[in-house]
């Protein structure tokens, strides 16, 4: 009863979400994806540019070689709201001819209340997902949404469920709503969402579709 009444409380939520990434880091890995690619900008990268932001023209130039590799799906998860020149003309039109291309945009406001607008030439072709992230108390990252709303109650799928839509789409597989119910399924596969008290969670903000992020090695 008094293990009860504490997890109750909240006071064992740090220790039970410590004993769930013990069970995460230690169970046996799947192999590898041969699938996905990521494709990353570190330290090396922006010295060699000379800027804290890869320039427009760069990041074009980017974009076209991963398009030539026909890939099904390409996502950009970097903030373009806004020109980063030279060549800001020849990305918006890298954006208008790529139809397998997802960008971000960040749907919930920081402590000021601002989020992070999408590029507008891949907004007018729906190609823009949400890259927000619930973050739990301890700054680690469990959970991940599906789909979130914005300010005016509009559905905005998740910058992962965008890509994996469109890697699916060649198998004729589709997100939608199981007839009767508020659940969400991809194909066969039907996705309960995150509930505020599930597992060692004590009154979380489940806004949004959130389920817990299977994280693969």
């Amino acid at each position: 009863m008094l293990v009860i009444l504490l997890r109750l409380t909240g006071i064992l939520q740090l220790w039970e979400w410590g004993t769930y990434d013990f069970y995460i880091r230690n169970r046996p890995l799947p192999p590898r994806d041969k699938r996905i690619v990521i494709v990353g900008i570190d330290e090396a990268d922006i010295r060699r540019v000379g800027r804290g932001t890869i320039p427009d023209a760069t990041l074009a130039k980017l974009l076209k070689k991963l398009k030539a590799m026909e890939p099904r799906a390409i996502g950009l998860d970097i903030y373009r709201n806004l020109p980063v020149p030279p060549g800001y003309p020849e990305l918006v039109r890298v954006f208008q001819n790529t139809p397998n291309l997802v960008g971000i945009q960040k749907v919930v406001g920081d402590e000021r209340g601002e989020g992070v607008a999408p590029p507008p030439a891949l907004e007018e072709k729906g190609q823009v997902g949400a890259n927000d992230t619930p973050v739990d108390a301890d700054n680690r990252t469990r959970r991940g949404l599906f789909y979130l709303d914005n300010k005016d109650g509009e559905i905005i799928y998740s910058f992962a469920l965008h890509l994996a839509l469109l890697y699916l789409e060649q198998e004729n597989i589709k997100a939608e709503i199981v007839e009767g119910t508020d659940l969400w399924r991809v194909g066969n596969q039907v996705f309960p969402p995150f509930q505020k008290n599930d597992g060692g969670y004590v009154t979380t903000d489940a806004r949004g579709y959130q389920l817990l992020i299977n994280y693969r090695g």
